[in-house]
């Protein structure tokens, strides 16, 4: 042991954290927000699907990666996680999708981001666009309640790194909510500082666990709502969606099959800002209360069950232009 400290020059906290977990034999990390960490498990299963070894992960939410086989242990975020990992000879990974300009707006990604973190982790060969979430039967037992309830999401001003630009009309989304109320439960999600629709059944904050959403979503019948990180939770769970993307976003770019997709392309889509709109959100605007009703419509006369699974291929072409498009 007095070798191993040695070597690896190890403090208290080193030390202690490679007792604590296996050994460290690959390293990624992608703490953004909860749908960027979504997706980077669909990265670590196409990984572990060619042989790679059970993922050391950094994140601030645990709860996101519990009963995955796929981890081996979740530090937290934390600068002496990297160096530790390092020093054991562990592969480090750190994708992305997209890279930030000088004003802080974010480069459209050139692929959907599953397939840019899997093209930047430095790998080719077929990704399932599809996040990895793993519930117990206890918690699926626990949210039977909300069996065939609608779950709607009608603001991400909540999220890490809140966008207005993703939004949608309080008074259009009390529109949609008084129109299926009267023949559908609705149950709010979201931040509890989120403005409260009438007539639904109030799931925002209020100590509710992403991992309590993820099992009240793999029973709802649909999610509605917005680009964000819950719709990566319910494509987690096969729950149906209805997402207003709008332009800001392409559903090409972060879409699932199996979800209804509402968007507006005008000449400055997907634009991928977080400030400014010189057509004040038209792309947003343009969807309509009547829109978003049919779209549910619709969406209701199909069967819940699983969702169907597209699988991107990674050519070393592809992987090249992905990588080019977000060098730098």
């Amino acid at each position: 042991m007095n070798r191993i400290v040695a070597k690896l020059r190890l403090g208290t906290w080193g030390l202690r954290t490679l007792v604590s977990h296996p050994w460290p034999r690959v390293l990624t990390h992608f703490a953004a927000g909860v749908g960027d960490e979504l997706m980077l498990t669909a990265m670590i299963r196409a990984l572990r699907d060619r042989g790679a070894p059970r993922f050391w992960v950094m994140s601030n939410r645990p709860e996101l990666y519990g009963q995955n086989p796929d981890i081996a242990a979740v530090l937290p975020v934390d600068p002496r996680v990297i160096p530790l990992a390092r020093r054991c000879g562990a592969q480090i990974i750190t994708p992305r999708y997209t890279v930030a300009d000088a004003a802080g707006n974010s480069r459209s990604p050139p692929a959907h981001m599953i397939a840019c973190l899997m093209a930047t982790s430095g790998n080719i060969g077929p990704i399932r666009l599809r996040p990895v979430l793993k519930l117990t039967g206890q918690e699926r037992q626990a949210a039977v309640q909300w069996t065939d309830t609608i779950v709607v999401q009608p603001s991400v001003r909540s999220a890490i790194r809140p966008n207005d630009l993703k939004e949608w009309w309080h008074d259009r989304w009390q529109h949609v909510v008084d129109a299926l109320s009267p023949t559908h439960r609705i149950v709010q999600i979201g931040g509890e500082n989120d403005p409260l629709l009438r007539g639904v059944l109030d799931r925002r904050g209020h100590g509710v666990g992403l991992r309590e959403v993820a099992a009240m979503l793999s029973h709802a019948r649909l999610f509605l709502g917005l680009e964000s990180g819950m719709m990566h939770l319910a494509r987690a769970v096969d729950c149906p969606g209805v997402i207003l993307f709008g332009g800001r976003v392409h559903p090409d770019q972060a879409g699932y099959a199996g979800f209804t997709n509402l968007v507006r392309s005008p000449v400055c889509s997907p634009c991928w800002r977080y400030t400014g709109c010189e057509l004040d959100r038209q792309c947003m605007r343009d969807i309509s209360p009547a829109d978003v009703l049919n779209a549910v419509q619709e969406a209701l006369t199909t069967p819940r069950g699983p969702l169907p699974e597209v699988v991107a291929v990674i050519s070393p072409t592809e992987q090249q232009r992905i990588v080019a498009a977000l060098a730098g």
